[in-house]
């Protein structure tokens, strides 16, 4: 029987030695502590914790930005960490802090390297190794993402995105020129108008993308909307291409157009195809900006757009509204493209027109058809980089720095290639100088790609 009660002690003091370690962190009691708890007008001294909300009582903030909103709760709670096991004095201050640059929100439950916790009166980041004294945080309740805090950045840091951001500039007078030279050209055939129309959309993605990363405002409608401009732009660009694909497959397969005169023909594709790119853009946008207002925030479908960033929150929504729509138009034009490949190869030999009523040689064909496969290429295999990568981001870890760098180099001077393909060439310039015979004095650099030769009647490719 002594045996008995003495090991039936021996096993409850060995549970109770195991609770209470799993009870107690190793680091120190955690504690939940309130407005409530804070005595009017306290002093923050050595023995009393001092904690910084952004907003007066009864105030929260809907969203990333510092709007401070009413939220009629008296009682602000947060948790902070004591080595005690007496919960300690605290006292709570209101108001943003002043920071030395500017602040940014932590958001522990989307990025684990935001993850904090506050001690003896400083909020630090176990993940990268930062830590903020009382003067350079603030906590506050957030109506998307609950309890969390602004950090200070006292420094002004240029972030990898800034970077990429500063190096997309390089591409934009590319395009700018590409679509200008191309506006000039005294005749414009409907590869030209479909290329100026890609050249212009992918100018403004560009510009856009880059504010996106440069805006630092709070005003969460100019930055939806400076995001909205970005993906339209983009998706517009990649649905030129598919026009560009379809065109020349078209042209190739044999398919009557829209009637015997060539002019009245070029002009109904034409706006079939602006109707079909432009229409496309807006059904899109406006179907994120309905999901985005309507829809509920844990919807899966919900784009979360503008809420922490001029585009879209998680990688769901990217993949449903960006990444997606894209790779299923790179999939579509390289169809297009091999079906035209077969088409040629099976009508090599052939020396008859392949396009009802027009007069025009193969040669030309084909040679926009070399054109049109380089910058599906350029394109479709440099996102194609792009969206394997975000994807593998999102499944499986880290994508390896080499990696990232090569593909944002490519975006970088995707402008430039563009460029080198279609404008830089000597037929453009003849072109231009029977518009504009001034610059028949200009000598053109021998740098210039020739291009296919061209009778003083024919059409030029670009």
């Amino acid at each position: 029987l002594w045996m008995r009660t003495a090991t039936m002690s021996w096993f409850r003091y060995c549970f109770l030695c195991i609770v209470v370690l799993h009870c107690v962190p190793s680091e120190g009691f955690v504690y939940n502590v309130s407005t409530k708890d804070s005595k009017p007008n306290c002093v923050c001294d050595e023995n009393t914790i001092c904690i910084r909300k952004c907003c007066e009582l009864n105030h929260g903030i809907p969203g990333s930005a510092a709007n401070c909103t009413w939220y009629g709760n008296p009682n602000f709670v947060t948790q902070i960490t004591h080595d005690s096991e007496t919960p300690p004095d605290v006292c709570f201050t209101y108001g943003i802090m002043q920071c030395g640059f500017t602040f940014f929100r932590l958001e522990p439950r989307m990025n684990a390297d935001d993850e904090y916790e506050i001690k003896d009166g400083v909020l630090s980041t176990p993940a990268i190794e930062m830590a903020y004294p009382y003067n350079e945080f603030c906590v506050e309740d957030f109506e998307d993402i609950g309890v969390s805090a602004y950090v200070c950045v006292n420094e002004e840091a240029v972030e990898p995105g800034e970077y990429y951001a500063f190096g997309m500039l390089i591409s934009i007078p590319f395009l700018i020129v590409t679509f200008v030279v191309h506006a000039l050209l005294p005749v414009k055939t409907m590869h030209t108008k479909c290329l100026m129309c890609f050249v212009l959309s992918l100018a403004f993605a560009y510009v856009f993308l880059s504010s996106t990363q440069f805006y630092g405002g709070s005003d969460m409608i100019a930055c939806l909307t400076i995001g909205m401009i970005c993906v339209f732009n983009f998706m517009a660009s990649f649905l030129w291409t598919n026009v560009m694909s379809f065109d020349i497959w078209l042209t190739f397969s044999g398919v009557g157009g829209f009637g015997r005169n060539r002019k009245k023909s070029e002009l109904k594709r034409y706006l079939m195809y602006s109707a079909y790119v432009w229409g496309f853009g807006v059904i899109h946008i406006t179907m994120i900006v309905l999901l985005n207002t309507f829809a509920s925030e844990d919807a899966w479908y919900n784009p979360l757009f503008g809420f922490d960033k001029c585009w879209f929150r998680d990688d769901m929504a990217i993949l449903l509204y960006f990444y997606g729509p894209l790779a299923a138009i790179i999939v579509i034009n390289i169809a297009l493209f091999t079906l035209t490949a077969l088409t040629i190869k099976k009508t090599q030999k052939d020396t008859k027109v392949l396009r009802q009523g027009e007069n025009k040689s193969t040669d030309d064909d084909q040679q926009r058809f070399k054109l049109y496969l380089k910058l599906l290429l350029a394109m479709g295999g440099n996102w194609s980089l792009e969206v394997i990568s975000w994807a593998w981001g999102w499944q499986v870890g880290p994508v390896p720095e080499f990696l990232n760098f090569v593909i944002d180099l490519c975006n970088v001077f995707y402008g430039v290639l563009i460029f080198f393909m279609f404008t830089f060439k000597k037929t453009n310039w003849i072109q231009l100088q029977k518009r504009f015979p001034s610059l028949r004095k200009i000598q053109m650099p021998n740098l210039c790609r020739r291009g296919p030769q061209q009778t003083s009647e024919s059409v030029p490719l670009s």
